[in-house]
């Protein structure tokens, strides 16, 4: 799976980056879709501008700008004027004006001391939050003056976070210590610490140890804990949804590359944000899942499956973001040549009803909603100078 967008094999941040893959979504008629910039930040320092024609289809790339080394992920300002994409082995910010593609480098933190992995900015405000998987904290900062306010420690290396609608909180992932840290952005405190269940959801069943099902007790106590990942609030923030790398244990079993093992399937954990407590979890329909993000009208959650060695199958599960259990209401297989979707992020459109991809094949594919089909390909770079996309930020132009 996607690992923080970099190899984690030990807790080593200036470590080699991994390919990965990226996700935006848009919904609504097609033939009054807005013109849209695509940015993808590339594992070879370079942000991919990608312009979509008017029904909002992908046509290719008009720009490629500079980045610092190892980009990890790239967000949209509330006011669509900047795109910011932090960069892991320079503890820097590379802050790119939507109008002029003009960019300006700023630091946050020390390179080598410092690897920030993530980025959210506040709605209400002009704060910005750096999380840093480095030192377990999350980074202020000031988008007028780029300087830093505050601090604040978090787990066991955090990856990602969500902010409610409010502003009022931040919920952070950490990955080792398979929790969340639920921040408060105004006092820059942490308000509790929501540990994540290393259980099956209910209404599945372990795959039992026997001759039959195949699963040796080994294969059962070597599956990976959740693992939590990509992390989502809905839109009246009540809830937010943190994506379960590796979650659930289901039958039957499968004779993976690593031999006989339990079919891994990922999970959503949903927290209410007012009791800050799991009610709910929901199978994602794949392995490895990554990240996840709404629909416009917040009925639907989209979550990429990156799949792995065992289970390689990427798929995108469409979630009804009011179930509480079960699975998706739909799997989206992409084409070969078009597979690994990691990261989502909607379209602040609501006529538009398609899915934007960037995947490890170098390359960004439209996915209408509606149908489910492919409607469009288009390659970032030949195959001989690998983009390998690591995020991607959706602009709407007009």
């Amino acid at each position: 799976m996607n690992l923080f967008r970099y190899n984690l094999g030990a807790p080593n941040f200036g470590a080699t980056l991994v390919m990965a893959t990226a996700v935006s979504f848009c919904f609504g008629d097609p033939a009054q879709a807005s013109i849209n910039d695509l940015y993808v930040v590339g594992g070879n320092n370079t942000a991919y501008v990608v312009r979509t024609n008017s029904q909002g289809v992908p046509q290719g790339v008009v720009r490629t700008i500079a980045l610092g080394n190892c980009p990890q992920a790239a967000r949209v300002s509330p006011d669509r004027t900047q795109v910011w994409v932090v960069n892991g082995c320079d503890a820097t910010v590379t802050a790119i004006n939507t109008s002029t593609y003009a960019t300006q480098t700023f630091p946050v933190g020390t390179a080598g001391t410092n690897f920030p992995t993530f980025l959210a900015f506040s709605p209400v405000s002009n704060a910005a939050y750096v999380i840093d998987g480095n030192t377990n904290q999350v980074l202020f900062f000031d988008t007028y003056t780029h300087t830093q306010t505050g601090t604040v420690g978090v787990g066991n290396t955090p990856g990602y976070a969500a902010v409610t609608p409010n502003g009022a909180r931040l919920y952070v992932t950490n990955y080792f210590d398979n929790s969340v840290s639920v921040v408060n952005t105004y006092s820059k405190s942490i308000i509790t610490t929501i540990v994540l269940p290393n259980t099956n959801p209910p209404g599945t069943s372990t795959p039992p140890n026997d001759s039959v099902d195949g699963c040796s007790a080994t294969s059962l106590e070597s599956v990976s804990p959740p693992s939590p990942q990509g992390v989502a609030a809905s839109a009246d923030g009540n809830y937010v949804y943190v994506v379960n790398g590796y979650s659930a244990n289901l039958s039957p079993c499968k004779n993976g590359g690593n031999g006989d093992i339990p079919f891994q399937q990922s999970t959503v954990n949903v927290i209410s944000t007012w009791s800050n407590t799991i009610v709910g979890t929901v199978l994602t329909g794949g392995d490895s899942a990554d990240f996840p993000a709404f629909s416009p009208d917040g009925s639907k959650l989209y979550v990429t499956n990156t799949g792995n060695d065992d289970y390689p199958l990427t798929t995108i599960g469409v979630l009804n973001a009011s179930s509480r259990s079960g699975g998706p209401r739909a799997v989206i297989t992409l084409p070969n040549g078009w597979s690994g979707p990691t990261e989502v992020d909607t379209d602040p459109d609501p006529r538009d009803n398609l899915v934007y991809v960037a995947t490890d094949q170098n390359g960004v594919a439209a996915v209408n909603t509606l149908s489910n089909a492919v409607v469009g390909q288009v390659p970032l770079v030949d195959t001989t100078n690998g983009a390998f996309p690591t995020s991607i930020a959706v602009v709407r132009r007009w």
